[in-house]
Parts: structure tokens; C-alpha cells; sequence
């Protein structure tokens, strides 16, 4: 951040200390005159970093030679010269007194105008704007040195950003000059849907017409003229015969939609691939676009085409561009490590402002911008749609820009807070990955699961179960359990598109009598997967169940992990129907699981789900700072109703909230607890149906006593069921366990 003492303000106008100009100007010189002696071996653009192109000199009129044609006929001898001149510049860079911009650069500032904002007697901008010649400022110095940078070790370049950044205009610019000076060639604006790639084209075809208005001399027939492509050249008539000549340079037009081979057989010469964030889902998705495009973009190991991306904060649909951007080796894109330790080109809003003294300055006043637009995000503080839409459409941060258009009602700060936190200021509060495994004796049979940490590991815990002070006490309903299931495993899948995963949450309720010393109502642990076979995601799901002893809520929907818990005799460890999703049979209790019901599961109602939302847009209210799970905070940010599949963790998180709300009264407590003497009074409803008011029975699971007191069986999660009976001992075997009778009372009715 810009120390307020660099700052020199004037009347009406900002200037950045010409100390820092100058310091950083010298730096930057003489790490590319070194980079230029060694044969571009040196300290790259990248390296250097963004910071380092923050303090930028004014530029000398020289370098704004090209912008004034001479006076006279345009076959004559003075224009040629002069225009093979700044052609050159606009091919190779142009050097004086030390500075240096690139070719690409060069062309943009002297040949390619468009709509910019006009500057009063002062040289202060206005809010008026005119189609006029771009003004230089060092973030654009970056960003044309380093998409040279691209260019010369043949990578591709993706840059995302918010509005007004100008990030289209730098890239249709590169192709209008490859249009113009390279005959024969091919470049292509392409997008995943019809509206922006007609916007992007047809800002390039207006911009060609300026420069034919502006530079007579570089104008170019056409011989083909459409809407969705232009080819320079001419027909001739010569012997009573049509000839066609010119350069026969094109510009086309490709949608994508669902056809990801759309640009397959050509051989371009630059692509430019629009609003990534917004591709298709669908066949077409932007990685198979990019997988089918590269033979295109390649002529067996030699890279013909200039690869340009772009995105825009406010306009993400699809995931993949985030894999993308993060993932810079995977899709040859320039690596930069501005903001992240691998990413590709992220431009802050308030690092590039209008009106922030850039354009009269070649400086961006960085704080005033950050000021200016936190002040826009207080305004719209009230309105969380409003105010989702200008922290995505002019983000500070790499994960602001990425955030979609969720139809949900969270408290989108509260959530973007977090999520800031974890990434960048308490990495080391993150949780730790590892396996469970389960604990066999000699023979082979299960006796337990444990705990081993492993970087690789598939499963995140924040917090190992609570046992006490003593460390020996098992705690029951301590625990719930969120299941997000599926049915089908990858082998089973034909699809490949858009799979869910199944996500599995455990959520720590209050310990009895320890509100202030213990924590609580915080989500503890996170499966995610999906294997090959599902029933491998069913085991973690049961490891979990057993490691935390935590009943399971699963979604109605899906019921193979209820038979696998079925066959391997822990049906009791699944969740009863909540109440909430039972329907009307009278006046209940409200929690407790009263409810006479031995249905399993939750449906996924129109009502339910209202209700589960609801369950987690408090819980996010009231406890967001207890969520410690990156890929939780990212879908509880992009959540949308419309399309629940895409966000399993979020609809796990609901059914533990569901769980949790249904075993509201239930006290979590462990064998030695202080207030196990405590009695609780309620509604109940006796054998026979008959409802009562008093002290709510309860049953003594002596069977359960009984084993936890065995040596070592409270060093390790116990398995019992709803009868109080063990449910294995030496002998038991998960996969094979007929030789357990079903307890009476407890039902294996299903869903």
C-alpha cells in the first residue's frame, strides 16, 4: 500500500512522488538493457512482477510520433518512408532515452483508436468521451510486456479482470495489426455464445474503420465483408477474367456453443478466446474447447498461434475457469505470481482505475481507488445483490473475481471475509489431511478406525473428536453427520460431464456444561470424492460416523449408502427422518426425534429445502468465522437453487444443520459429565401413543456401559447399535456380517 507521504496533491489534480518514478524507471531500464545484452536470459517481466511497473515515467512525444501522418500525398516518397518508420516500431518495439515500449504497444497507442475519456484545457479527464487514441499508462506497459513475453516462449496468455480495464480493446488491437501487416493471415474472435463474440467483433470492425478514417494509407479493400468475417484484397478484372489480390488477410467469427472442435482445421495465426468465465457447460465446455483447439493452434511441435483469454469479474458461469487460471502449465499460459504463488494475469480494480490520475500522470493513485471503491461497497452494503455485483465486477482479490452470480440470500461478506482469512491469513488454522483406516486384530476382523495424517489424504479434519478432559469420555449426539450421497461410482458412470461427488460434513454441537471452554456449532470434518466404485465413498462415509460416533442425515434421494449400512449392520448410525420432512400427523415435539417414524433420510422438497437454506443462511450469519473449509466457503458463495447438484457440499451442510435442529433438547454429554444428574421435562408420547408432560424417558444402555469400561475400548471409536448391543467384536467382519441378528427395536424400514 502507498504511503500517504509519497503522495504530492495539488490542486484538483494527483502526482505520484517523482522519486518513485524515477527510482523504479531506472530499475526497470536497467533490468532490460541487461535482459537485451544477455539475449532475453535475464530477470523476464514476470519476475520483476507487477509492483515493479506501478512508477512509470510520463512517455517522451516520440513515442507518440505515429499518431500525426505527414501532410501529403500518400504514394508519395515522404509518406512510404514515414509510415515504413513506424511500421517498424509497430513490429519490433520502439527505444529512446532509455524507456522502451513493445511493437504491439506501439501500434496501440499511435494506430488503434477508440472511445476514450476526453481531457479538459487542465489535462484533466471529463466524463465525456470521443473515439480518440489511447493514453499510456505503466499497467499497460505490463501487460504488452509480458504478453510479448508470452509471445516469445510460445504460451498463450489469459487475462482476467474487472470492468473498464480495457483488457479487449489490448487484444483486438494485436489482432487488427496482425490484419494489417501480415498477409495471408488468419485471426479469429471467438466465444462460447453468440453475444459475445458479435460484441467483441463488431468493436474490431468499428476500430478498423477509424484507422482507414485516421491512416488513409493503411486502409484495406475487402474483398469479403460480412458479419462474421472480413478478407482484405480486391477482384481485378485482367483479360476479361476476375482476379483476386491483396493481402487476403481474414478476421472471422467462430460461437463455440456446444461444438468445442468449432475452430478445428484451421491454422490461425491469433485467437482470441472471449469471456472465458462465461462458456458453455455443456459439450462445448471451455476445456474441451481448448483441448480440441490446440491442433489448431499448433503445426506439429511448432506454435503458429498467438493464444489471447479473457475474462470478467460479475460474468463467471462455469468452474473451469478457475482450473484454468490456477493451472497455468496445464494449458501453456504465462505463469505470473503477482497475487498467487501460480496463476496467469489478474489486474486488481483499484491497481487500474479511471479517473485515478493514470491518464494524466501514466501512474494509477492506488489508494484513492481502493477508497473510492470501498466506498461503493459500503453504499451497497444493504443490498446484497447490488452489492455482490461491484465486488465481482471490480474485485481486489483473485477469489472476488471468481465469484458467480449465486441465487442465494447468504451473507456474501461474511463469506468473502472468511474465505480471505483462510487464504491469505491463517493458512496455518487450514485443516490437516489424512486417512482413516480401520483398526483390525491379527485375524483380520475389524475393531475400530484411527486416525493418520497424510498430505495426500482424502479426508480434512479441523478437530479430532472430543473426549473429555480425562481423555477416556465418549461423548453421544456430540456429533452430527450431513451426507450428500450418490449411487453410482465413476465405473458405473457413462457421463463424464458435470458429476457429482458425494460430500460428507460432521458438525460439532455443544458440549453439556462447556459452551465457553469448548468449541462449538463448527463444522469439524469433510469427505468429498467420488471412486471408482461407490461403495469405496460409502466406507469413508461409515469411518466418519464411527471416528466421531456421529448419527448421519443423508438426502432421500439417494439410498445406496443406506443399504451399505444396512448390510454391514450399522443402519443405526443413519439419522431418522427429521421432523421437518415428516408430514403432518398432529402436534409433535419440536426436536428430540420423538416422532414414532423409523423412516431414514430427508427429501429433497420444495419445502425442505427452503427450510435447509434457511438452517444455513443462520448458520452463516451467526457463525461463518467457524468455517474452515475453502471448497465450503466457495460453494456456500456460488450456491444457486436452480442447480443444487453442482453444490454437494452445501446441501450436506444443510442436512447437518437439519440433524442438528432436530436434536435440539438432547444434551451432548460424556460418561463422566458434571451434569449427567440433570433431568429434562418435555412432551412425549408413551408406547401406546398417548401423549404426556414430565420427565422424558429415557433407556440405560448398560450393553453400551458395559464395553466402553473394556480396557482400550475408550481409546478408540465404539461401535454399537440402537439396542445397546456391540456390534462386533474379534470376529467381525464389515463385509460379511449375517451372523449379527437385527435388533427388535430396531426397524430396517427404508425410505
Amino acid at each position: 500500500m502507498e504511503n500517504v507521504d509519497n503522495i504530492i496533491i495539488k490542486p484538483g489534480q494527483w502526482f505520484p512522488d517523482p522519486t518513485l518514478v524515477s527510482e523504479s524507471e531506472q530499475r526497470r531500464q536497467e533490468q532490460e538493457w541487461l535482459r537485451k545484452k544477455s539475449g532475453y536470459d535475464g530477470l523476464r517481466p514476470t519476475q520483476l512482477g507487477i509492483d515493479a511497473y506501478r512508477y512509470s515515467s510520463k512517455l517522451h512525444p516520440k513515442f507518440f510520433e505515429g499518431r500525426t501522418p505527414p501532410a501529403v500525398p500518400l504514394d508519395s516518397l515522404e509518406n512510404v518512408e514515414w509510415y515504413e518508420e513506424q511500421l517498424r516500431r509497430c513490429v519490433y518495439g520502439f527505444e529512446y532515452r532509455g524507456q522502451r515500449i513493445t511493437g504491439d504497444h506501439y501500434w496501440m497507442l499511435n494506430m488503434f483508436a477508440f472511445l476514450v475519456a476526453k481531457k479538459n484545457k487542465a489535462g484533466k479527464v471529463t466524463n465525456e468521451f470521443d473515439i480518440d487514441f489511447p493514453y499510456y499508462a505503466g499497467m499497460h506497459d505490463y501487460l504488452f510486456k509480458t504478453i510479448e513475453q508470452a509471445h516469445y516462449e510460445g504460451k498463450g496468455f489469459l487475462f482476467m479482470s474487472g470492468r473498464g480495464s480495457g483488457k479487449s480493446y489490448s487484444v483486438i488491437s494485436t489482432l487488427a495489426k496482425i490484419y494489417h501487416l501480415k498477409p495471408k493471415s488468419h485471426c479469429i474472435i471467438s466465444a462460447s455464445n453468440s453475444g459475445h463474440a458479435t460484441e467483441t467483433f463488431s468493436k474490431l470492425l468499428l476500430a478498423l474503420d477509424t484507422i482507414g478514417e485516421l491512416h488513409p494509407t493503411l486502409a484495406l479493400h475487402r474483398l469479403v465483408d460480412t458479419k462474421s468475417l472480413i478478407e482484405s484484397g480486391q477482384e481485378i478484372m485482367k483479360d476479361g477474367l476476375k482476379y483476386k489480390e491483396g493481402p487476403r488477410s481474414r478476421l472471422q467469427k467462430v460461437v463455440y456453443g456446444d461444438n468445442s472442435g468449432a475452430t478445428r482445421g484451421s491454422r490461425p495465426d491469433a485467437q482470441h478466446l472471449e469471456e472465458v468465465g462465461d462458456w458453455s457447460t455443456g459439450k462445448g465446455d471451455l476445456k474441451s474447447c481448448i483441448g480440441a483447439s490446440i491442433g489448431s493452434w499448433r503445426v506439429g511441435s511448432i506454435n503458429k498461434c498467438r493464444v489471447f483469454m479473457t475474462g470478467t469479474g460479475g460474468s463467471i458461469a462455469s468452474d473451469q475457469i478457475k482450473d484454468v487460471f490456477n493451472g497455468p502449465d496445464a494449458y501453456n499460459l504465462l505463469e505470473f505470481k503477482d497475487f498467487a504463488p501460480k496463476s496467469c494475469f489478474f489486474l486488481p480494480a483499484h491497481y487500474f482505475l479511471g479517473g485515478m490520475g493514470w491518464e494524466e500522470t501514466s501512474v494509477n493513485n492506488n489508494d484513492a481507488a481502493k477508497a473510492f471503491l470501498d466506498a461503493e461497497r459500503e453504499r451497497t452494503k444493504d443490498d446484497m445483490e447490488i452489492h455482490g455485483k461491484i465486488v465481482q465486477e471490480f474485485p481486489y482479490t483473485i477469489e472476488e473475481v471468481f465469484r458467480k452470480n449465486g441465487t442465494n440470500n447468504f451473507n456474501q461478506r461474511h463469506i468473502a471475509e472468511q474465505w480471505t482469512r483462510l487464504h491469505y491469513e491463517w493458512k496455518e488454522r487450514r485443516p490437516e489431511r489424512g486417512y482413516l483406516t480401520w483398526i483390525k486384530s491379527t485375524s483380520g476382523s475389524i475393531k475400530g478406525v484411527k486416525w493418520e495424517r497424510n498430505p495426500e489424504g482424502n479426508i480434512e479434519v479441523l478437530e479430532h473428536p472430543y473426549k473429555g478432559a480425562s481423555g477416556k469420555e465418549v461423548f453421544q449426539d456430540l456429533y452430527v453427520g450431513g451426507v450428500d450421497s450418490i449411487d453410482q461410482g465413476i465405473a458405473d458412470s457413462t457421463s463424464i460431464k458435470d458429476r457429482s461427488s458425494l460430500a460428507c460434513l460432521i458438525k460439532k454441537r455443544i458440549v453439556d456444561g462447556k459452551f465457553f471452554t469448548q468449541t462449538s456449532n463448527l463444522y469439524v470434518a469433510k469427505y468429498i470424492g467420488r471412486s471408482i466404485d461407490v461403495r469405496w465413498d460409502y466406507e469413508e462415509v461409515l469411518k466418519l460416523s464411527m471416528y466421531y460416533n456421529a448419527k448421519m442425515n443423508i438426502e432421500y434421494t439417494k439410498i445406496g449408502v443406506v443399504n451399505y449400512f444396512r448390510e454391514a449392520k450399522q443402519y443405526h448410525r443413519l439419522l431418522k427422518r427429521p421432523l421437518v420432512a415428516m408430514p403432518s400427523k398432529g402436534e409433535k415435539v419440536v426436536g428430540l426425534q420423538k416422532d414414532q417414524s423409523n423412516l431414514i433420510g430427508t427429501p429433497a422438497s420444495a419445502n425442505v429445502i427452503d427450510h435447509q437454506d434457511g438452517k444455513v443462511k443462520e448458520y452463516i450469519e451467526d457463525y461463518c468465522d467457524h468455517i474452515f473449509f475453502l471448497d465450503l466457503l466457495e460453494q456456500l458463495r456460488d450456491y444457486q437453487r436452480e442447480d443444487r447438484r453442482k453444490y454437494d457440499l452445501v446441501i450436506a451442510m444443510g442436512l447437518c444443520e437439519l440433524a442438528d435442529e432436530d436434536m435440539f433438547g438432547i444434551a451432548a454429554r460424556g460418561e463422566e459429565s458434571e451434569t449427567s444428574s440433570f433431568e429434562t421435562f418435555g412432551y412425549y408420547n408413551d408406547k401406546d401413543g398417548i401423549k404426556h408432560f414430565g420427565k422424558l424417558p429415557t433407556t440405560v444402555n448398560k450393553a453400551e456401559k458395559e464395553n466402553l469400561e473394556k480396557p482400550g475400548a475408550l481409546s478408540l471409536a465404539t461401535w454399537i447399535d440402537m439396542s445397546g448391543k456391540p456390534r462386533f467384536d474379534d470376529n467381525f467382519d464389515i463385509g460379511d456380517a449375517d451372523d449379527l441378528p437385527v435388533p427388535k427395536d430396531s426397524s430396517q424400514e427404508l425410505i
